[in-house]
């Protein structure tokens, strides 16, 4: 808009080898995950991956297998008991 001021932010995630993983997938996805979290902080800010971000990640992973394997196997209970 004419006369509007833009204002650009940049949000930057770091993981470091071999502190954080000797793993370049790792590296990828801790620096990823930290990128994620400065993005949420809605300010320029470089964000260094922190353990406690992928403990989260798994946790949350974990919460959503055992909720599919909970509704699965009501589905299929429902299944059987209709044959």
């Amino acid at each position: 808009m004419l006369g509007s001021e833009i204002k650009p932010e940049v949000a930057a995630g770091v993981a470091f080898y071999p502190s954080d993983t000797t793993s370049a997938e790792d590296l990828v996805r801790f620096s990823s995950l930290a990128a994620a979290r400065a993005s949420s902080t809605r300010s320029s800010v470089v964000m260094t991956f922190q353990a406690e971000m992928n403990n989260l990640i798994m946790r949350d992973h974990r919460l959503e297998v055992e909720m599919h394997k909970a509704l699965t196997g009501v589905n299929s209970a429902r299944s059987t008991n209709r044959s």
